[in-house]
Parts: structure tokens; C-alpha cells; sequence
């Protein structure tokens, strides 16, 4: 059993990770989306971490349906990916020029949670999820 602690702002839940490409970023804002089918990094990060996104390099695609209608995502594999307790490494994500309310550095889709944690609970009070 691990215990991580995360941000609560307006009810969504935020976590803290780093992710990896020719250089490290620390995602202060990975935001918990159990609504999104996969996790998505933003663009911008993408292309910090020293990853062409440019047609001839990402030819993986894949339509996903967002709050602001039905968007195009690019599919890239992380060279590493560090979140709750794991070390993952070549993971495939999404990739999109989201613009959502908050400042997200990662939305955190479902695919993360069934793939990556067998069971969790999380303990809005205390903000800390516990991952059995």
C-alpha cells in the first residue's frame, strides 16, 4: 500500500509526475480525468521534451472526442513517464493543443488507471490517493 498527496482545486483532483524526452519536465498539473478514455500531454510540453510532432515523424493518430467537439491527437511513446509510485517507460500518450479552464499539463485518462493501478482510493479530505 502507497500513499501519494495531491491538489484539490474546485473538485478536481491534481497530481504531480515528470516526464521524459531529450530533456525532463515536472508536470505540476497532471489533472485526474476519469471522463477521458486515454491520457492526454499537452502540445506545448510535447514539443519542450524535444519530440517532432511533424507528419512525417507522427504518423500515429487517433480521433478523440473533446469537450470542444472532435479533435485529431497525435500519438507519441514517452521515453519515460514518472506518476504515483511508477517508472514507466516508452508509453504511448495522445498529444493535443488542449485549452481547458485550468493550467493542465496532462490529463490523466482512464487507459493510466485501468492499465497502471489494479486498486485506489482516494481520501478527498486528507487529499491523498492510496494505491494498493
Amino acid at each position: 500500500m502507497r500513499k501519494y498527496d495531491f491538489n484539490l482545486l474546485r473538485n478536481k483532483i491534481f497530481f504531480k509526475g515528470i516526464v521524459y524526452g531529450t530533456q525532463d519536465y515536472e508536470c505540476k498539473n497532471i489533472l485526474l480525468d476519469t471522463g477521458a478514455v486515454v491520457t492526454i500531454l499537452h502540445q506545448d510540453i510535447a514539443s519542450y521534451l524535444g519530440y517532432d510532432l511533424s507528419p512525417k515523424k507522427t504518423t500515429k493518430t487517433m480521433n478523440l472526442q473533446t469537450p470542444n467537439g472532435a479533435m485529431q491527437a497525435k500519438i507519441i511513446k514517452l521515453d519515460r513517464f514518472e506518476l504515483l509510485g511508477l517508472d514507466l517507460r516508452n508509453v504511448e500518450i495522445a498529444v493535443l493543443p488542449f485549452k481547458p479552464m485550468f493550467a493542465v499539463d496532462i490529463l490523466l485518462g482512464m487507459d493510466y488507471l485501468s492499465n497502471y493501478l489494479d486498486k485506489f482510493t482516494l481520501d478527498l479530505p486528507n487529499k491523498q490517493i492510496t494505491i494498493y
